[in-house]
């Protein structure tokens, strides 16, 4: 990767790299994947890259739910429209305090938020939108929905891992 990294800088190119190829009958599939991701990458970053395809998948798979819109939970909705409307980061903060296990140090480390924020986020979660944040039964449900709202308010750097691992900020220290 770093040859392949090395050689985008060199000569501006931006490459997307799959997985190998098993079998040659794959190639299609492969390559309709790997052509969806780039062009998910193009608008998003103007300077040089190469990125393997695999930790993309997540994103892929959101985009393509993200086409039906009905299986987001109506409270994780709701939370997306007060983001929208009042630039807040309660879906944001939903997502990361459940992809870290509810950890609530770790959603502070992953946010680079203060404590006393995310708690006054989490507090508002339960209270004024009634989403079961201490459910474990609710926990994918709540998982897909705030990744899908993400999606739908444009955030989709929170799914690009190398992207967003090389210095950009997933998060700010709006309440």
């Amino acid at each position: 990767m770093g040859l392949f990294r090395n050689l985008a800088r060199q000569f501006s190119l931006r490459v997307v790299i799959s997985a190998p190829i098993g079998r040659l009958f794959r190639l299609p599939e492969v390559y309709a994947a790997t052509r969806a991701l780039m062009e998910a990458l193009l608008p998003r970053l103007s300077r040089p890259f190469a990125v393997m395809s695999e930790p993309y998948q997540a994103l892929m798979m959101l985009r393509q739910l993200g086409q039906n819109r009905d299986l987001m939970l109506p409270a994780v909705r709701a939370l997306g429209e007060r983001d929208r409307e009042d630039d807040t980061l309660y879906c944001l903060t939903l997502y990361t305090y459940l992809c870290c296990h509810r950890s609530l140090q770790e959603t502070c480390a992953r946010l680079f938020t203060h404590r006393n924020t995310v708690l006054y986020r989490m507090r508002k979660l339960k209270e004024e939108f009634d989403i079961p944040i201490d459910d474990p039964d609710q926990h994918l449900a709540l998982l897909v929905s705030s990744a899908m709202m993400l999606m739908e308010l444009g955030r989709e750097d929170v799914f690009m891992p190398e992207i967003a691992g090389e210095g950009e900020r997933r998060g700010t220290d709006k309440a």
